[in-house]
């Protein structure tokens, strides 16, 4: 197993938490601040880190969830815009959640929208429930009332016990992994975006990933960048809003993981590393908008501790617009060249007194 930086706490230890020395379920928080409820979920995480910090095989330069991803991305990119296959699609649920809405007066809502921590989305010219915003947390919802305990059921159905079946079950197995894991994925699986883009949310991020396992510097990295790299793939658009532009979306993107990364148990490094990807995942539109300005570059580079970090930067940049449209990509993509990078390329090159 790969000695990544990750201050996982042993199963064994949460398992010795759950019980006291009789061997009775205590009724206190164990270690984590998971329920009992709850460990079931926490192995799934642990199962989802695990799989992303997976060691290469002795035969290759890659993981087996890397190379799983690597080479199904054509039927990957075959979903386009609508988004993994799963047994309780995005479009039911969102239905389903309108049919009981639809019993509640605006007050009531409201206030169950926010517990539920979403936004609903209409559709074009009507009236209707096109989708939400934001990640469903259904924990806070009493379910000692009859509607909200409905919501609840739904909720959990659609996060808890979805699988993806995408036909091929090598890929199918890595894509449970990710959504048993992490959950919060979930809630872009089949999230549209606006026009531009080739891929719905949740493509468009695993495009993401793939191309940044497919980048030639990535074989180079340090196991720790690699995992960085494929966490910030994943969530960098968690806070994406549906179907328009969203200039935005960064910072909730940011936001939103700052509400969920600590059920990881990263490191500290990490933690913060992972936050900061996401957060300047669209540093190059920054950098282009600023004309390169000494202001715009300084800043960009107080966020890094090694050259390294200026590569992860320009992976990322590179898999995202790839990722996106042949318009888009064929527009920006020319900001990653020699001449344009030259005095970000520079100022890295001064602060860490190293030749790129």
């Amino acid at each position: 197993m790969l000695k990544i930086n990750i201050n996982l706490h042993p199963v064994k230890t949460i398992k010795k938490a759950l019980t006291n020395s009789t061997g009775v379920k205590s009724n206190s928080k164990p270690v984590n601040d998971l329920y009992i409820p709850n460990f079931n979920r926490y192995i799934k995480r642990e199962d989802f880190i695990n799989t992303l910090t997976e060691s290469t095989s002795s035969d290759s330069d890659f993981s087996a969830f890397e190379n799983t991803i690597k080479e199904n991305s054509a039927l990957l990119s075959s979903f386009s815009k609508e988004g993994l296959p799963l047994s309780y699609p995005r479009k039911k649920f969102v239905n389903n959640l309108e049919t009981i809405l639809r019993s509640i007066d605006r007050e009531g809502k409201t206030a169950i929208l926010t517990k539920l921590g979403i936004e609903l989305t209409r559709a074009p010219y009507s009236n209707k429930i096109a989708g939400y915003n934001g990640i469903l947390d259904p924990e806070k919802l009493n379910l000692n009332d009859k509607t909200q305990k409905r919501i609840y059921d739904e909720c959990y159905k659609f996060l808890y016990q979805n699988s993806v079946n995408t036909g091929n079950e090598y890929l199918d197995e890595a894509l449970n992994t990710v959504i048993k894991g992490a959950p919060e994925f979930i809630n872009i699986i089949g999230k549209k975006q606006h026009g531009n883009h080739d891929y719905s949310v949740d493509i468009h991020s695993l495009m993401v990933l793939c191309n940044i396992i497919n980048h030639p510097e990535y074989k180079n990295l340090s196991d720790d960048d690699k995992f960085i790299l494929k966490m910030t793939a994943l969530f960098h658009d968690i806070g994406k809003k549906e179907g328009v532009t969203d200039p935005e979306h960064p910072i909730v993107s940011h936001r939103l993981a700052l509400s969920f990364i600590d059920k990881y148990k990263l490191s500290p490094d990490i933690r913060t590393k992972v936050l900061k990807n996401i957060k300047n995942h669209q540093w190059l539109q920054w950098y282009n908008n600023s004309n390169a300005s000494k202001d715009i570059v300084d800043r960009l580079i107080a966020d890094y501790d090694k050259p390294s970090d200026y590569t992860m930067a320009l992976i990322m940049s590179s898999a995202d617009l790839a990722a996106t449209s042949d318009f888009i990509n064929n527009a920006f993509s020319y900001l990653l060249n020699n001449k344009q990078q030259r005095p970000m390329r520079k100022a890295v090159e001064a602060k860490f007194d190293v030749k790129l």
